[in-house]
């Protein structure tokens, strides 16, 4: 069982004058949050020697909202007459599943086959989005809300896979599954075939190869410009079509005195019908229906993955290097020209060390480091008609003019984490106590960025996480 909720705040605050005669200033404020229940129960059963079955039932329940709130004050000194405009939005989801699945495994020698079945049941509640606006300038008030119609879809599954060792050298995993959802008269099914091969070149060199496809019925929505990052999944129905994956891979793996393990993989990924919000699109922009700001396109990422691992010894270390690019397509975005992924990051790496000081004690070290992520950065903004007011807009209802998509990226991302760990057995259990750093140097990674100013404008960063000590306890029964 396992209950969280977060919560992310911005606030931006700005004041200027105009000589002796005028003073502006202006408040804006953005809050998301989220959360999970998740809860689980588990049966094992082995019959006879060679046949072993977990069944699972399951259950989540995962709410998101967010809101935006836009306040300025425009005073005049001399008379100290003011005028004042507050706007605000707010939107709400939330996804319910049951969760019900049972596996099999069957060994047979050397060979063992997996199969298994379940089924999920969604409730989705795209949400409510509620505005708020009450402007002096033009003698207007409005207190609307819309809310989208609950969605149910079933999303059931079957599967099959057979590992073998065909020979000494040689070994062969192949499989497939059946995936879906029904909701109502709508119904979707798609084969999920996948095939992987491992083979001994050497005691201590090994090549592997493989391909999957894969179908996924639910999307994530990533918000883009410069308010803070809001993310929001949706179901493949309403005209979407799932999402799917087709992925190829080779790789080799060297021993080396069976003390250290070095790794290389490339592989490439094809996606189609990704989706994102259509262009001016977003979840404040206005009452339509969600389903009607989407847009779907193809997309594809590739890459190199270098690994190198000690696993024996008091001291144990790990590093990591990826080197990737992903990309998406749409026909009405960037002019049906390809941009970069909003998670695409060319460079990342990772470096850890474990160190056991006793049965009892062990301290951990793990460094990161990785290109900035692209984000999407206006290079004008121009005034609506009168009237008018985009609370999807940073200042004072300007429109933000995007010349492409994620055509700026953030600053290098690194950080530190240390942790400190101890573990006693006892007639009762387990214990286990952890202190953790999180962002140990307290770097200020910039998780957003905003033009600041009322009439100068300024590109700022926005930082999340700073340095966060932690403590933790875990009894094992």
């Amino acid at each position: 069982m396992y209950k969280g909720t977060d919560y992310i705040q911005n606030k931006k605050e700005n004041t200027e004058t105009s000589g002796t005669t005028e003073k502006y200033t202006e408040n804006r404020e953005e809050t998301s949050g989220w959360g999970n229940i998740i809860g689980s129960l588990r049966w094992n059963h082995t019959f006879g020697n060679s046949l072993f079955a977990n069944t699972t039932i399951a259950y989540s329940s995962y709410n998101y909202f967010t809101e935006n709130q836009f306040k300025s004050i425009d005073k005049v000194l001399l008379t100290n007459e003011t005028v004042e405009k507050n706007y605000s939005a707010q939107y709400t989801s939330n996804i319910n599943d049951l969760i019900a699945k049972i596996d099999f495994d069957y060994s047979m020698s050397n060979n063992i086959l997996r199969f298994g079945m379940s089924n999920v049941f969604h409730t989705f509640s795209p949400g409510t989005n509620k505005y708020n606006m009450n402007d002096q300038e033009i003698n207007e008030k409005s207190d609307t809300s819309f809310t989208n119609e609950q969605i149910r879809f079933h999303e059931p599954s079957f599967y099959i896979e057979y590992e073998m060792k065909a020979v000494e050298k040689l070994a062969i995993n192949i499989g497939i599954r059946q995936s879906g959802y029904i909701s109502g008269h709508n119904k979707n099914f798609n084969f999920e075939p996948r095939f992987s091969v491992n083979y001994m070149l050497t005691p201590q060199l090994a090549i592997k190869t493989g391909c999957s496809r894969m179908a996924q019925y639910m999307h994530l929505l990533n918000s883009y410009g410069v308010s803070m990052p809001t993310d929001l999944w949706v179901p493949a129905i309403k005209g979407l079509k799932p999402l799917k994956s087709d992925q190829i891979n080779i790789g080799l793996a060297y021993n080396f005195n069976k003390k250290i393990l070095l790794s290389m993989e490339v592989y490439q990924k094809w996606l189609t019908n990704t989706t994102d919000y259509k262009n001016g699109a977003s979840l404040m922009t206005d009452f339509s229906p969600w389903y009607t700001k989407i847009i779907q396109g193809t997309g594809n990422s590739k890459g190199m993955e270098i690994s190198a691992e000690k696993q024996q010894g008091r001291i144990k270390s790990s590093i990591n290097y990826t080197l990737s690019v992903a990309n998406r397509q749409y026909a009405e975005i960037n002019n049906g020209k390809s941009y970069p992924f909003k998670f695409d990051r060319l460079h990342d790496l990772s470096i850890s060390v474990n160190y056991q000081i006793s049965k009892k004690f062990d301290v951990s070290a793990i460094w990161f480091l990785g290109t900035g992520y692209p984000v999407t950065l206006p290079v004008e903004k121009y005034m609506p008609a009168l009237g008018l007011y985009n609370l999807s807009s940073e200042y004072g209802g300007e429109i933000d003019y995007y010349p492409s998509r994620n055509n700026y990226r953030l600053p290098v991302y690194h950080r530190l984490d240390l942790g400190f760990h101890y573990k006693k057995h006892t007639h009762i259990g387990e214990h286990n106590i952890s202190f953790d750093i999180f962002n140990a140097y307290n770097r200020k990674n910039p998780v957003h960025m905003y033009y600041s100013g009322y009439r100068v404008k300024t590109l700022t960063y926005a930082n999340l996480l700073p340095i966060i000590p932690s403590i933790s306890y875990t009894l094992k029964f």
